[in-house]
């Protein structure tokens, strides 16, 4: 049996200038609990984020990356202490369980997350 569920629940992605808007006003606004922020900023995501969620969507706007995933594949990690890192998928469970080999410091450690924190690279 599969099961769909939200990528990014209860999440809602913002394009906009800074400088030009007064996106504090965002924050009041009915229904939103907050822009995820640091240091009183609003977070920008990485170049090409929203971009490689699209590419790899299918026509229904629903991502598959369980099916599309394999051992060996380069993929990023996007949510998280390792957000923007690229690494090596060694493992991937049926609960959607993974194990990512980053590369620090010219050392090769292995991370675990979910499949749900990975896009392919």
């Amino acid at each position: 049996m599969t099961r769909t569920t939200p990528l990014f629940p209860s999440y809602l992605f913002v394009h906009m200038n800074v400088r030009a808007v007064r996106w504090q006003a965002i924050n009041s606004t009915l229904g939103v609990k907050h822009l995820l922020s640091q240091n009183e900023r609003p977070l920008a995501l990485p170049g090409g984020f929203v971009d490689s969620l699209r590419a790899a969507a299918t026509v229904d706007g629903t991502v598959n990356s369980m099916l599309t995933l394999k051992s060996g594949d380069r993929v990023e990690i996007i949510a998280g202490p390792f957000a923007s890192k690229i690494g090596e998928l060694l493992h991937l469970d049926d609960c959607g369980r993974v194990a990512v080999l980053l590369d620090f410091l010219s050392t090769k450690v292995p991370v675990r997350t979910t499949v749900k924190n990975l896009l392919p690279a």
